[in-house]
């Protein structure tokens, strides 16, 4: 789930980017002790990259760190802040609407409880609806492909004892089995493409 959350970074990044134009530099908050933090460096730098923007990153893992982290934003003329995502952040939601505030920063943060506290705007996911898509479109397409393999056997034997006109039995099939057709399996078909788009909708960001 914080992988998820990481990877909206760079989204936001250029989000803020359009609504603070310009070439002035933006600053990242971030919480070295954050368990993805290599990932979401590497997420804003490379958005960085892409919308020609410098990128100051600051870093806080304490309370008292953030007032220092956003006048240290203040001192290095970024026009702008990035809040990511972290549960240090996410718990001080309303101290880093007061700071954004007081120093007068355009700001977008991970979650839209931030907006809701009076912060400028979020760019968040729901998480839980993207699993559920994701679980929901496995589960589509096991049982499609499930039911297309077992299809011969649910259409009837696959061998049996068989007169001949010798008079001996056999176990050669007594109806042979027919090949993979589009026709008798497009049911099957159609629930494993329908588990795949929601797969798609699951992992899309």
């Amino acid at each position: 789930m914080s992988l998820l959350g990481s990877a909206l970074e760079s989204k936001r990044l250029e989000l803020l980017s359009e609504i603070v134009p310009g070439t002035a530099a933006i600053a990242a908050l971030i919480n070295p002790k954050f368990p993805d933090v290599e990932f979401q460096l590497h997420a804003l730098e490379d958005a960085a990259g892409v919308i020609k923007r410098q990128l100051i990153f600051l870093r806080a893992s304490t309370e008292s760190e953030l007032a220092s982290a956003f006048a240290d934003a203040v001192k290095q003329s970024a026009r702008a802040l990035l809040v990511t995502q972290d549960a240090l952040f996410n718990d001080r939601r309303e101290q880093l609407v007061a700071l954004a505030a007081q120093y007068k920063l355009p700001v977008i943060y991970p979650q839209r409880e931030f907006a809701e506290k009076g912060g400028l705007a979020s760019n968040d996911t729901d998480v839980s609806d993207q699993f559920r898509q994701a679980w929901l479109g496995a589960l589509l397409v096991f049982v499609g492909v499930l039911q297309m393999a077992f299809q011969p056997i649910w259409r009837g034997r696959l061998s049996g004892t068989k007169r001949l006109r010798s008079g001996r039995d056999t176990l050669e099939p007594e109806e042979p089995g027919s090949g993979f057709g589009i026709k008798s399996n497009w049911p099957r078909l159609v629930r494993v493409t329908l588990g795949g788009a929601f797969l798609l909708a699951g992992a899309a960001i």
